[in-house]
Formats: C-alpha cells, structure tokens, sequence
C-alpha cells in the first residue's frame, strides 16, 4: 500500500509538474521578431567654379577675368585710350551642382567712377549654347543678377562685361588718366547662393 502511495504522489507530483510547466511555457514561449532601420538620405552636391577655380568652400578666392578690347588702327594693341571698346568675359560653372544657383556679380567701378567718361555699357550672362541675358537692366548700382536653373545646370554661364571709353574732344581728364595711370582697375566680386524655394 505504501507503494502505491507512492506511485500516486509520484503521479500527482508528475501532473502538477506538468500543468506547471505548461502554464510557465505558454507564458514564456512565442515567437518574437525586430527590425531596424538606418535610413540615410543623399545630400545634394555644391560645386561652383568660378574662372576654374572652386569657390564651394565659402573661402574668397581669386581667379582670372579674360581682358580683350576692340582693335582699333589708332590704339596699341592691348591698350586703352579715348575712343577704346572691349569686355571682360569670365566662366561661371555649376555643372556638377544638384540645386538652382543664384548669382551676383559686383563690379567694383570705384576707380572708373573719378573717370565720366569711362564706363560700364552692359553685362550679360550667355548660357553655352543658349541665349544672351541683360543683366544690366536688371541692376542694381554696379552689382548683377542672374540665376542658372536646375534645368540648364550643365551648361556653364559666360559673364561678359563691356567697357567703352567714350572720345571725348579736348577732354583734360583723358589728357591726366594717359599721363599718371599706368592701369585702370575694375575689381570683380562674383557670388554663388543655392535660391531656397519659397
């Protein structure tokens, strides 16, 4: 009898060892699953040139403006003097810029400006391959506007600006300019801003 006593405590202990082991692994048991995500999002490239050189950094840099003047049989080649035409032409190149750019252009005329008879006649922005835009009637004082849409990014802009030193009959000043300058100095700022919609 003992035995069996046994035996069904050993039975009953088994059951309760089983429901208890049921009711703990059907509280601690399931399925589980996670998931991350690190989006990242691509960033638009800023790059513009400025005469070859790379001013995408913010740091002011120097570059080059190509000086030609209209040949004239009565003026040294390369010179300037009463009766002299010609431009200045530099390249703005966004090329591998991935938002609209906005442009000005300031043309320091501090130094023409103690001259009236030297003077800024026009600047004009020509898309390669595209068509020319007057910046001039759109300016303000000595500094131009112009912008490069996203569409027409790939195609670098050519500022052309032209200066004319009107002839002027018995003029004292042109007789002082040829007598004590050796040059004449038209320093040229060029700013690149991406336009912001709004």
């Amino acid at each position: 009898m003992v035995k069996t006593r046994n035996y069904v405590l050993i039975g009953i202990v088994a059951i309760l060892l089983c429901v208890v082991g049921g009711v703990v692994g059907a509280t601690f048991s399931r399925y589980t699953s996670t998931a991350t995500a690190t989006p990242t999002a691509k960033v638009a490239k800023w790059k513009v040139l400025v005469g070859n050189q790379d001013i995408s950094s913010g740091e002011t840099k120097s570059f080059d403006a190509t000086v030609t003047w209209d040949e004239n049989v009565n003026i040294q080649t390369g010179f300037i003097a009463p009766g002299s035409k010609g431009k200045m032409t530099f390249v703005i190149n966004a090329n591998e810029t991935q938002v609209p750019v906005d442009y000005t252009v300031n043309i320091n005329t501090e130094e023409i400006n103690l001259h009236k008879q030297i003077k800024i006649t026009k600047v004009t922005a020509t898309p390669s391959e595209g068509t020319e835009a007057d910046l001039s009637s759109i300016a303000e004082s000595s500094t131009y506007s112009g912008k490069i849409e996203l569409s027409e990014i790939s195609k670098p802009v050519t500022v052309t600006v032209y200066v004319e030193w009107a002839a002027q009959e018995n003029d004292s000043d042109d007789t002082t300019i040829g007598s004590t300058l050796s040059t004449i100095s038209l320093p040229i700022t060029v700013t690149a801003n991406q336009r912001i919609a709004g």
